[in-house]
């Protein structure tokens, strides 16, 4: 404190401070709550390219549905084996992401809190190429 400074000036903008750190508190505590929520609610459903089946991941890459149509009867079981790992794998993955943006909107798209939630969203669920093998929970 400088002899210039008012210290009832001072224990004001300490106060203003501390408010504004305790209102972002509740927003972040607001947040979490949001997205423990989402965490049980959020799901994907991804259909395969030509439609033999659709797959439906929850948010931790836990599968809820697996349907096939008719045009899935058409497939060899190895092809048909692959397909479903696919598209498992692309559900997967969609689930992670939205969970990941939701973070980002509870958050804000710059909180590390956000940032974290998308990296290990990524690392457990990597974005499926074309030679994506194998499912993972």
């Amino acid at each position: 404190m400088s002899l210039e400074q008012d210290p009832i000036d001072e224990f004001e903008a300490a106060r203003a401070e501390l408010q504004a750190i305790s209102a972002q508190a509740d927003a972040n505590a607001q947040g979490a709550a949001a997205l423990a929520d989402d965490a049980r609610t959020l799901q994907a459903s991804v259909r395969s390219p030509r439609g033999e089946v659709t797959v439906t991941a929850r948010v931790g890459g836990a599968i809820s549905a697996v349907q096939f149509a008719d045009a899935a009867l058409s497939l060899r079981p190895a092809e048909l084996s692959r397909l479903v790992e696919t598209t498992i794998a692309q559900a997967q993955f969609q689930a992670a992401q939205r969970f990941a943006d939701r973070a980002a909107e509870a958050f804000g798209t710059d909180s590390e809190i956000a940032a974290q939630l998308r990296a290990d969203a990524l690392a457990a669920f990597p974005e499926p190429g074309p030679d994506t093998t194998g499912i993972r929970y």
